[in-house]
């Protein structure tokens, strides 16, 4: 049985979207082996909280490979084996939510605690934090790393090993009355101490099926969620508000005031430039909703939060005549009529990425002009995929569908075509 410390560090409150994970591999009372991986949520976007902790954001794994490819490489060795975590709790839920996520079986391997372990072994200590115990040991390392804290792990265990006189951390739990953690065909089951009176427990604390329902359940209720950077350096959490009258909340100092958000206000209009989070899609989801539901909410229609903040105008786009579309740019009167393209006249789009030659909204209105559709999602009836930088999944499911996909300058040749 092989034994492995492991850490997962999260984007955000979900169980599901581990950004970074470490792992340290233990033989014979040594630990021989270290591997650290970036990961690419499934959900890219990062919270505010958890990134001040880890200091990983977007930009750090847009390159990186989602969970499933980057798990692959080590269910061999988890699969049948002994994990070793800090709060081992925490990181068991995140490795069985992450795998509910993607409809990836969960293997089934059994587990300690090394908190739980050095609670028992140095009980006078104190504190038992892993910064704390760390410390104890002599140990410099970067806390909130995933790879130094699996290290850290390992380390703990193999000196509480070291202290009890035994040299296989599997023969811990024997010593200290401490009941070992698993996960089966059925659920997972605590690690935890063990009372003289008390034995083993099969109580699960979580089943399997628990961790699909909430990936289910998560994809079917998930509301609009957004991270936006604040002009005095803090970043705020924009997010859907779920009871009553579909809204947004902000957690500056401007919402919680007077629902003043600057930050609300540039989404409701499309805006992107302080966007922290990679979901520049989910914004223009948002507008669609918006368009849906009548417009932008009478609070956000006429006030301008600050000289900087743009107000991008509305385009609505008329069909004429069979190739002709008469558009209209804000509140101006003027209306002009554009010939359609006949290489894209029907044609099904999709727009993703960061775009640099002009906003979603004006990417939208580019194709419709021409006599295209626009859509969200990359199917096998999209026809064109433009592509800017650091566009991501729907990239990935284009070039998979075998879907052209096209630059920005791509595009703009495209479209100017008569």
């Amino acid at each position: 049985m092989k034994s492995i410390a492991i850490d997962f560090e999260t984007a955000n409150e979900s169980r599901a979207s581990p950004c970074a994970m470490g792992l340290a591999w233990i033989e014979r009372g040594e630990i021989v082996r270290r591997e650290y991986r970036l990961i690419k949520p499934k959900e890219m976007r990062f919270g505010v909280y958890e990134s001040r902790v880890h200091g990983l954001s977007a930009l750090d794994v847009k390159d990186a490979a989602e969970f499933p490819e980057v798990i692959s490489e080590f269910l061999p060795d988890i699969q049948g084996g002994l994990l070793l975590a800090h709060n081992a709790q925490f990181d068991v839920e995140v490795l069985c939510a992450t795998l509910a996520a993607y409809n990836v079986p969960i293997p089934r391997f059994s587990y300690l605690c090394s908190q739980r372990i050095a609670t028992l072994v140095w009980p006078d200590h104190g504190s038992f934090k892993l910064s704390s115990l760390g410390l104890k040991l002599g140990i410099e390392f970067n806390h909130h790393h995933a790879s130094d804290d699996a290290h850290v792990c390992a380390r703990i265990v193999l000196a509480a090993a070291n202290d009890l006189g035994i040299s296989e951390v599997l023969d811990i739990p024997g010593r200290i009355s401490l009941q070992v953690g698993f996960v089966d065909d059925i659920g997972v089951v605590a690690c935890k101490g063990l009372s003289v009176r008390s034995a083993p427990s099969s109580q699960y604390s979580k089943l399997l099926s628990d961790f699909t329902r909430d990936a289910q359940a998560h994809r079917a209720s998930r509301g609009f969620q957004f991270v936006v950077a604040g002009s005095n350096g803090n970043f705020y959490n924009v997010t859907e508000v779920q009871k009553g009258q579909f809204d947004l909340s902000c957690e500056c100092m401007g919402w919680k005031t007077g629902r003043r958000c600057r930050h609300i206000h540039a989404l409701l209009y499309g805006e992107i430039d302080d966007l922290a989070s990679d979901n520049s899609d989910d914004v223009e989801r948002l507008r669609e909703k918006v368009e849906s539901l009548g417009g932008v909410p009478e609070l956000y229609r006429d006030w301008t939060p600050s000289p900087r903040a743009k107000r991008m105008k509305t385009v609505s786009v008329t069909k004429t005549s069979p190739m002709a579309l008469q558009v209209s740019v804000g509140s101006d009167a003027l209306t002009t009529t554009f010939p359609l393209n006949a290489v894209i006249a029907g044609k099904t789009v999709v727009f993703t990425g960061s775009l640099i030659n002009f906003t979603r909204a004006e990417a939208k209105a580019s194709a419709q002009l021409v006599g295209a559709k626009v859509t969200t999602k990359v199917s096998e009836q999209t026809d064109y995929v433009v592509a800017g930088e650091d566009a991501g999944s729907r990239l990935i499911m284009a070039r998979n569908l075998g879907v052209a996909v096209l630059t920005e300058d791509e595009w703009l040749t495209l479209i100017e075509r008569t």
